[in-house]
């Protein structure tokens, strides 16, 4: 790599730490140049619908969140929207008058939101009132979990809460180790039983007992190698995937690996990079890189099944499953259709030229979409 090259991923790393407006390093070569598709599907769209500002380029978590009937979307300027899932219809809207950076997660009657400030919010799903907030001391970038019980949130200072759902009340926190420099994000927390697994900015998937916040195991998926604070950083910026008593989970800059839930013994590992995350389908393993590779491994053994490489530097979402494809969104509004067998482009379609950031929902023929500028989109293939 050229001085002049090193020191343009240095800066555009630091940039994107600071103020979460860029991409990372391994997105500054230029976007592979789109080949023809020989359409197999085509894309038919139910409805679409503007919802604010979307993430105002900051590359926060703003993903929809789905009941029976409803579509609930956010935007970083603190306004929340229901939607009729069939119509597209907006059913209410609240303005908090509060800076979000992450959901809204949804459970039974509630929604639940995050600031800027560190704040975490609990809204009325039935017309956005606020019931309460709670003042954490960092600020949450990942989606905050619930159960009826229980509410889980993740903040950037590598703590981990648990918290009445009621009221907001703290029931316990754990610390985990964050290093002097890592990615602007943050993994959320996820359930398996009774263990809370949380993937940490130091390279470790950690599971704790989701009662007592307690330690139950925890294992190492990457260690942070090389000489600079930048070639150190592992971060488990994706959420963990559990697929019956197995977690998958990926590191930048490091490994995808399947743990054992139960005992937390690593299975297998092989070396992969990516902040876009991963998804159990079709009986496999599905994963975006960080350079926009999209691979399918085998779930019990980790070997590779097949490779997509052109769509490399687009700025890839994470994988989901759609209609029994593989569906990937880019940075200039394109979304891809790929066998799941064996990574083959199937369909193709630009909604615009909003770039897709979120992972997206998708339920069998329903694939449900929030671009970065708020673009709120149904479709399904035929």
């Amino acid at each position: 790599m050229s001085r002049i090259r090193l020191l343009l991923v240095v800066i555009s790393t630091f940039f994107f730490l600071a103020c979460a407006s860029d991409v990372p390093p391994d997105l500054l070569e230029e976007p592979t140049e789109l080949s023809e598709v020989e359409a197999q599907f085509a894309v038919k769209k139910s409805w679409s619908v503007n919802v604010g500002y979307g993430t105002g380029k900051q590359r926060l978590k703003f993903v929809p969140a789905l009941t029976a009937d409803e579509v609930y979307a956010a935007d970083y300027k603190g306004r929340i929207w229901a939607i009729d899932r069939k119509t597209g219809k907006k059913l209410w809207k609240k303005d908090l008058q509060k800076l979000l950076s992450a959901g809204p997660g949804v459970r039974g009657d509630r929604l639940y939101l995050a600031t800027q400030e560190g704040q975490l919010l609990s809204l009325a799903r039935q017309d956005g009132r606020l019931l309460w907030s709670a003042q954490l001391d960092s600020e949450l970038l990942a989606i905050p979990l619930a159960t009826d019980e229980q509410l889980f949130a993740a903040t950037i200072d590598g703590q981990i809460y648990g918290l009445n759902p009621t009221d907001g009340s703290v029931l316990w926190r754990y610390a985990t180790r964050v290093p002097p420099l890592t990615l602007r994000g943050s993994s959320g927390p996820v359930l398996i039983d009774n263990l809370l697994l949380y993937g940490a900015a130091d390279g470790r998937l950690v599971a704790l007992n989701k009662i007592s916040g307690l330690p139950v195991w925890d294992v190492t998926i990457s260690v942070a190698e090389g000489r600079s604070e930048l070639e150190r950083i592992v971060d488990i910026d994706a959420d963990p995937v559990v697929f019956d008593d197995t977690i998958f989970v990926v590191t930048y800059q490091g490994h995808v690996a399947a743990v054992d839930a139960g005992s937390g013994v690593l299975l297998w590992r092989r070396e992969m990079s990516s902040f876009s995350g991963l998804q159990v389908a079709n009986g496999e393993l599905y994963v975006t890189d960080s350079s926009g590779q999209i691979w399918s491994l085998s779930r019990r053994t980790g070997a590779a099944l097949w490779k997509q490489d052109g769509l490399m530097f687009r700025d890839l979402t994470a994988p989901a499953f759609h209609n029994g494809l593989i569906v990937v969104g880019d940075k200039e509004g394109y979304l891809h259709w790929l066998s799941a067998d064996n990574g083959d482009f199937l369909a193709r379609d630009r909604i615009g030229n909003d770039r897709w950031l979120s992972p997206m929902r998708a339920v069998d023929n329903e694939l449900i979409a929030l671009s970065e500028t708020g673009k709120l989109i149904s479709l399904y293939l035929e």
